[in-house]
């Protein structure tokens, strides 16, 4: 059996010197407004990789981990995409946070991999030739002309099959 297709990734690079968008979070929230930021990029590279859902549910979950008031999260996700930290667009049309930045460091880290699912939708890079659009892909397995189910291969060469039953006569002949 194959090894289920890994998503997301196990760890993440973080550069040693803040942009000015980060500082300015951190400026105005506190090592907390990091934290925060730290822990939202750790739920998008680890999950999906890419992006991650961002409602009401999560936003609650954030509030727990962080010790804060889940007003004060939302006040630091608004920051960040007053920022420009995560995409407006997306977050607007589709409730997710992901950036052009995140997708750049996800698709270095997985260029490697054979290939890899996407949702198109969510892209705001060029696609990278290892991945694969979910949504938009030809090869359907769920709507292709050869069904998996009606194969009209044999699992079972028949000239071993009766090989097979000859040698077995064969040797009963003999013993």
């Amino acid at each position: 059996m194959a090894r289920p297709q890994k998503k997301g990734l196990d760890y993440f690079p973080v550069d040693c010197q803040f942009n000015d968008d980060v500082k300015l979070i951190q400026a105005e929230f506190g090592l907390i407004g990091t934290g925060f930021l730290t822990r939202i990029w750790q739920k998008i590279y680890g999950i999906e990789g890419y992006y991650t859902v961002w409602n009401n549910d999560v936003a609650l979950m954030f509030a727990s981990e962080c010790g804060a008031g889940v007003n004060v999260v939302k006040e630091m996700l608004s920051a960040c995409l007053r920022r420009g930290l995560f995409d407006r667009q997306m977050y607007d049309q589709y409730k997710i946070l992901t950036s052009e930045g995140i997708q750049k460091r996800y698709a270095e880290a997985t260029e490697r991999r054979a290939f890899q699912k996407i949702d198109g939708r969510y892209l705001l890079i060029p696609i990278p030739k290892n991945w694969v659009d979910v949504n938009n892909n030809a090869v359907n397995a769920d709507n292709n002309s050869e069904n998996a189910d009606d194969n009209s291969q044999s699992k079972v060469d028949k000239s071993k099959v009766n090989n097979t039953i000859s040698n077995t006569r064969t040797r009963a002949l003999f013993e």
